[in-house]
C-alpha cells in the first residue's frame, strides 16, 4: 500500500483502514467503504471517531492535496488567464476553499489543544484554590483555638510564654 511519511499514522494502520482513508477522502459513503474493505459499515464509523485514525486522514488528505497542487495550479491558472468571467470566479472559489479545507484540520486540532490546556489549567487553579482554602481554614482553626487557650491564661503564664518565644518586654 501508499507510504506517506516516516513515524506516520497513516503508515501504521492496516491496509483495510488505509483503503477506507483513500475512499472516504475520494468521496466515497461509509457503505461503499465498508464493502470495498470487507468491513462492517458501524466499523467504518466507528473508525472514523478514532483520534489515530482522524489523524491519518490528516495526513493523507495534506500528501494528496501536495501531489495533486502542481495540476491544480496549473488548471487554475490556465482558467484565470484564459477562462470566461464565470469560470474566473469559480476558480477564485475553489482556490479559497482549498486553502480553508488544507488549514481548518490543522486549526481545529490546534483550538481542540488549546481548550484541552485551558481546562486542565482551569482543574489545576481550582486544585490548588482548594487546598488554599483548606490551608486558611486550618490555619483559623489552630489560631482560633490558640487565641481560645490564651485567653484563659494569667498574665504571669503569658509573661512566661513571652520570655520562652523570646519576647522580653510586656
Amino acid at each position: 500500500m501508499l507510504k506517506i511519511g516516516k513515524n506516520s499514522e497513516f503508515d501504521k494502520l492496516s491496509w483495510q483502514r488505509q483503503k477506507a482513508i483513500v475512499q472516504l477522502f475520494n468521496g466515497k459513503t461509509l457503505k461503499e467503504v465498508s464493502q470495498q474493505v470487507k468491513v462492517h459499515i458501524n466499523t467504518v464509523e466507528n473508525w472514523k471517531n478514532d483520534p489515530k485514525f482522524q489523524q491519518a486522514q490528516i495526513e493523507y488528505s495534506t500528501y494528496a492535496f501536495g501531489h495533486l497542487l502542481p495540476q491544480v495550479v496549473t488548471q487554475l491558472n490556465r482558467i484565470l488567464k484564459y477562462g470566461e468571467d464565470k469560470d474566473v470566479l469559480q476558480a477564485i472559489r475553489i482556490i479559497l476553499d482549498n486553502g480553508e479545507m488544507l488549514n481548518s484540520e490543522s486549526s481545529k486540532q490546534l483550538v481542540k489543544a488549546q481548550i484541552k490546556k485551558a481546562q486542565a489549567e482551569a482543574v489545576r487553579a481550582e486544585a490548588e484554590a482548594s487546598v488554599a482554602k483548606a490551608q486558611a481554614e486550618q490555619l483559623h482553626t489552630v489560631t482560633d483555638k490558640t487565641r481560645e487557650k490564651m485567653s484563659h491564661l494569667s498574665v504571669d503564664e503569658l509573661r512566661k510564654l513571652a520570655k520562652l518565644a523570646g519576647e522580653d518586654d510586656d
